[in-house]
């Protein structure tokens, strides 16, 4: 009997793209919690949603915040 192993392969990022982030990434990121994601998305933070799933990118959350507070 052979065992096999999986093979990763990582693709190279195209220029100009950002990774969209979880929750748990995003909150980790900006060192808050998840609950406090939760609630800006409320306020209108910007996300995008996959179907179920929501994603952030750092940047566009990072812009939104900085209009806020100033």
């Amino acid at each position: 009997m052979s065992t096999q192993t999986a093979t990763i392969i990582q693709f190279p990022q195209r220029p100009g793209f950002e990774r969209s982030l979880t929750a748990q990434e995003l909150a980790e990121a900006l060192g808050m919690s998840e609950r406090w994601i939760a609630y800006r998305v409320r306020e209108g933070m910007p996300s995008h949603r996959y179907g179920r799933a929501r994603r952030f990118r750092l940047s566009e959350v990072e812009a939104w915040l900085q209009r806020r507070t100033g």
